[in-house]
């Protein structure tokens, strides 16, 4: 394939030949979700190229767009796939009108469970690598009528939010190929949301990530060092020295941790050990009390911000790695050029100063919600665990 073309090809070796453009034949062709790795600092991405095909409705304006188009409304039920998991009235029907929350398969996946063996996929050098990415990946929608907030949401809805995670989290990690499970919900533009209604979303792998495996690490020499967990410990910590502490209650604390990404984060964390998926319905709403309170204070100081909600997960194989733990992550600016050369954040406002403000708009004492939200009075659970 060598030409005397060298004006309009890549150099040779030997710096006097080259290959048109035109000539190179790709040595890897992704067929779907792969998982690559970058040879410099060894970032991973997952390259799943319908991800492009996503409608998107948002924009930067502050003012919500028309529901007109909204696909995840009552009565459009058409217009996902079926759902996985649903709260519905005793008389309704899958994938019909009457429900209160609903969890469908994303029909722009990040990751395909098709994949019936994740083969490893090489190009020619061993630079790049890549292999297909087996995956679920779910949205849930939290509410039938057109509400684009957390803050929108009663705290009974917030608390049918998490159950519903949890359940998902809990039939996800049965598959033995599952690794690890990724919970997270984008509000706003900025932080990633593609459309106003209100859908996190549930994402099970084959592979752990990055970040999870720095915290396993990190988790391990923790226990080496000091017998106890890293995420315990750093709680401890920051619970004596109550410089950063938003408010502690029965089960959680919520802190703005020493060392935030973004001004106001908020990190919900338990004050004993316990597993996410084994939480009982009184953790559940007192967790749901706590994020709603933490998003409301954050909107009363810092308007109505895109935010991001995270819940980290250990892996599924080993649920005692880390305690897990949710973390609110307002995102009042974008990332610039020195976030992204170096991978360090620049904080405007310390968390020392993000909660003072906060206390302002946080009542002393969590309100919880009834003991029927999870379920009320006429509706049901209803689950499909198939296609995983």
């Amino acid at each position: 394939m060598a030409t005397e073309r060298c004006d309009e090809g890549l150099p040779g070796r030997d710096g006097k030949q080259a290959v048109a453009r035109e000539d190179i034949e790709p040595a890897f062709r992704s067929s779907g979700p792969c998982l690559r790795t970058d040879v410099l600092t060894g970032q991973q991405i997952v390259v799943a190229e319908c991800r492009s095909q996503r409608p998107v409705t948002l924009t930067h304006s502050t003012a919500a767009p028309p529901a007109d188009d909204d696909p995840f409304m009552e009565g459009r039920e058409t217009l996902t796939p079926g759902e996985t998991l649903a709260l519905r009235a005793a008389d309704s029907k899958p994938n019909e009108p009457g429900w209160l929350l609903r969890v469908v398969p994303n029909q722009y996946p990040a990751a395909e469970s098709s994949v019936v063996i994740p083969s490893e996929r090489r190009e020619t050098s061993e630079v790049f690598s890549s292999r297909s990415v087996r995956g679920i990946h779910e949205v849930v929608v939290e509410c039938p009528d057109y509400r684009s907030r957390l803050s929108d949401l009663t705290i009974g809805e917030v608390a049918r939010i998490l159950y519903a995670w949890q359940r998902r989290v809990r039939t996800l990690a049965a598959f033995p190929w599952v690794k690890a499970i990724s919970v997270f919900r984008n509000e706003g533009m900025g932080a990633g949301a593609s459309l106003p209604h209100c859908h996190p979303q549930i994402l099970a792998t084959d592979f752990i990530g990055n970040r999870i495996a720095r915290l396993i690490s990190r988790a391990q020499q923790s226990r080496e060092e000091t017998g106890r967990c890293i995420v315990g410990q750093w709680l401890s910590s920051e619970l004596s020295c109550d410089q950063r502490v938003l408010r502690q209650g029965r089960h959680f604390a919520t802190v703005c941790p020493f060392a935030s990404r973004f001004p106001w984060q908020c990190r919900i964390v338990p004050l004993a050990v316990s597993r996410f998926d084994l939480l009982s319905a009184e953790q559940i709403r007192s967790l749901a009390a706590e994020l709603h309170s933490a998003t409301s204070a954050v909107q009363a100081v810092a308007g109505d911000v895109a935010h991001n909600v995270i819940l980290t997960l250990p892996p599924t194989t080993t649920p005692e790695a880390f305690w897990w733990h949710l973390d609110l992550l307002p995102r009042p600016s974008r990332m610039a050029g020195f976030e992204f050369a170096t991978g360090v954040d620049i904080l405007a406002v310390s968390p020392e100063t993000a909660v003072a403000q906060m206390r302002e708009h946080l009542p002393a004492v969590p309100r919880l919600c009834d003991t029927d939200a999870l379920c009320p009075d006429g509706f049901a659970w209803l689950a499909d665990v198939t296609g995983g």
